[in-house]
């Protein structure tokens, strides 16, 4: 029985910007490990405001995890000009629920 979008188990990524320069887009990416293979996860980059002196805010729901594991993610921006760079440092997301115990 598949569970809908707004009732699964989810990690959600949260920035802001105080000001954005020809900001274009954002990518989120996610690890399981802090060191390792980071993958992106946006199939579409998230738009940007552009240039702005407007404060933004920004979120990305990420409904694919398995609750009972750890998660690094970061986000990159994209600038107008195709510059991609780490926007956010590593943060961690650690487990929803404690992994069921083995039956003995």
């Amino acid at each position: 029985s598949a569970v809908p979008a707004d009732q699964r188990v989810a990690n959600t990524a949260r920035w802001s910007t105080a000001s954005e320069q020809d900001s274009f887009a954002f990518d989120v990416f996610r690890s399981d490990s802090e060191k390792g293979e980071f993958v992106k996860l946006t199939a579409t980059p998230i738009p940007g405001a552009g240039t702005s002196d407007e404060t933004h805010k920004y979120e990305y729901r990420d409904d694919t995890i398995d609750p009972c594991k750890d998660y690094w993610y970061y986000v990159e921006s994209i600038s107008t000009s195709g510059e991609h760079e780490k926007f956010t440092p590593t943060f961690h997301a650690p487990p929803k629920r404690r992994a069921p115990e083995a039956a003995h």
